[in-house]
């Protein structure tokens, strides 16, 4: 892998990252196999998923 494909990883990385800090609503699953768990995501209507 060339450097220039590093630095573009690391930089979409970056830009997921600060994302989810500033827009990102948590969810927690209530129901099946995963339940308990969290997920942390961007949604259309985060209030009918918080």
């Amino acid at each position: 892998m060339s450097q220039s494909e590093n630095l573009f990883d690391t930089a979409i990385s970056q830009a997921d990252d600060a994302i989810l800090r500033m827009m990102g609503t948590v969810a927690t699953i209530t129901s099946g196999v995963l339940a308990g768990a969290t997920l942390t995501g961007v949604f259309d209507d985060p209030e009918s998923v918080s």
